[in-house]
């Protein structure tokens, strides 16, 4: 080839080249746009529930670009049926966008639409299945049933009646779960009949007081009706000291602490209004107040006094019948200091003095440096009093202490012979001659 020809070629072929080279400077590379998708979270699809009512869980929406969770992407919705709360909601870190809906009132399926602008899958599809009310059950306790009586331990006179309605109309075939406070129920479960009517019978037990008894049904795992009963005390079985044993006191005091005894029924229940017999068996004592009845904490109670004798006494609480008895031991001991009683209305209104028994005036002889102490029987109601009379003259009278202690105390500590008096009546008098 000759070399003009082959130069020729070459720059052609450069031209081209630089020509090609030229043109790819100047083109423009094409950019493509990331892809959105929205898509339906399957757990918030396909739901049912009550019509009217929210469902239980709210609907929601993925929505990814180019694979990636998308966050602040605008997601409207739209219902066929019912309401959506919020209408638009934005898309969170994980790309997910969330809204409640209320379903409809009426029962059947409906729809809601989930919105993404420009989204592949959009708009996004839910359903869910409204379904009509539960019935209204109701569970009413038979007033006849309610509210009994009866022994410890025994059953009931009724059994327990409830009845059981669907929407108004009786309900069979219902289970009803039977529970007491107190004692035991049979059975522990029954059903209704056609009637709508179950039943079941409580024995109470062995406490007297008041118990429950309640019901429930599967609808509620609450009680939906109660019943009340009580327990009353059985026959009046044992009878047992429950105060005052075992006392001492001086043959010139007045009155023993109140001798107390209960009476129980075979389970340990207090009986009340039964009737204790006391007696004296034997001893130096007598009563000042004789119990009768038990009163409401099932006992009873009785006073004794001395009878100027020392010596042991024995005193007994009997029940009605055979056996049923308690002896309570006392014992009158020998004097102490000075005592002097002051005898209430109705009886010979008197100081008299226990040492030997003299009384208007009682007359007492006592040591320098004894004390002399005046009592007033607990069971005079009636204002009294003891005040020194004429020379020589003591002081530390006066008045009773009201509502108690029922006593005043003198030490006299110089010799004389004293007067007093009641100075609310003035035939109470008395003397005590200090040596």
């Amino acid at each position: 080839m000759p070399a003009t020809v082959l130069r020729r070629n070459l720059l052609f072929r450069a031209a081209i080249v630089g020509g090609l080279v030229a043109c790819s400077d100047s083109a423009t590379t094409p950019t493509i746009p990331p892809t959105i998708t929205a898509a339906a979270v399957a757990a918030t699809d396909n739901q049912s529930g009550v019509a009217g009512a929210p469902l239980s869980h709210g609907l929601q929406v993925e929505v990814k670009s180019d694979g990636v969770p998308k966050a602040g992407i605008a997601v409207e919705w739209e219902t066929s049926d019912g309401t959506v709360i919020p209408t638009v909601s934005l898309t969170d870190s994980g790309g997910i966008a969330t809204t409640s809906w209320t379903l409809g009132g009426a029962p059947g399926v409906m729809t809601v639409s989930a919105v993404v602008s420009a989204a592949l899958g959009s708009p996004v599809t839910f359903s869910a299945t409204a379904l009509p009310p539960p019935p209204l059950v109701t569970v009413t306790v038979d007033s006849a049933t309610d509210g009994q009586t009866g022994v410890v331990g025994s059953t009931l006179a009724q059994p327990l009646r409830v009845t059981v309605r669907s929407d108004g109309t009786p309900s069979a075939g219902v289970a009803v779960t039977w529970e007491v406070s107190g004692g035991s129920i049979a059975p522990a479960s029954s059903i209704t009949d056609a009637a709508g009517i179950a039943t079941a019978t409580w024995t109470l037990g062995h406490v007297a007081g008041a118990g429950q008894a309640w019901v429930k049904i599967p609808v509620s795992v609450d009680p939906v009706g109660f019943f009340t009963a009580t327990a009353l005390p059985g026959p009046a079985a044992v009878i047992a000291k429950a105060g005052g044993d075992g006392q001492t006191l001086a043959v010139n005091r007045v009155t023993f602490s109140s001798l107390i005894a209960s009476v129980t029924d075979q389970y340990g229940n207090r009986v009340q209004g039964e009737t204790v017999t006391w007696t004296v068996e034997s001893g130096p004592v007598a009563f000042v107040a004789v119990g009768g009845a038990t009163d409401g904490y099932g006992l009873s109670s009785s006073t004794l006094r001395t009878s100027d004798i020392q010596g042991a006494a024995v005193v007994r609480a009997a029940l009605t019948g055979p056996g049923v008895a308690v002896d309570f031991g006392l014992t009158v001991g020998p004097p102490v200091d000075p005592l002097i009683t002051l005898d209430p209305i109705g009886r010979t209104s008197a100081f008299i003095s226990k040492q030997n028994g003299s009384r208007n005036p009682a007359v007492d002889t006592v040591a320098v440096g004894v004390l002399v102490t005046w009592v007033l029987d607990p069971f005079d109601y009636e204002l009294h009093s003891v005040v020194s009379v004429g020379v020589p003259s003591f002081s530390g009278g006066g008045n009773f202490p009201y509502p108690g202690p029922f006593t005043i105390s003198v030490t006299f500590t110089m010799p004389g012979t004293y007067h007093y008096a009641d100075s609310w009546y003035s035939n109470h008098t008395g003397i005590v001659v200090v040596e």
